[in-house]
């Protein structure tokens, strides 16, 4: 996501223009940028799959879990 707004609050922060690039749940601290059901961004939603598939299958990797199941 590289919205001017999100842009500026990892400025503010101390962070870069790139993406997240620590652990799962630090990537999920990034806010949103709509009340719901009132807009729509494309967001770091995958990043919760992600760890819902490790945590449910004993820590295997989503690209592991796909190679075997998908």
């Amino acid at each position: 996501m590289f919205t001017s707004e999100l842009i500026a609050w990892r400025a503010s922060r101390g962070g870069t223009r790139m993406g997240y690039r620590g652990d799962h749940e630090e990537g999920c601290l990034i806010p949103s940028l709509h009340e719901p059901r009132e807009g729509w961004t494309c967001g770091g939603g995958q990043k919760w799959v992600v760890r819902m598939v490790e945590r449910a299958n004993g820590g295997i990797g989503l690209d592991v879990y796909m190679q075997k199941y998908i």
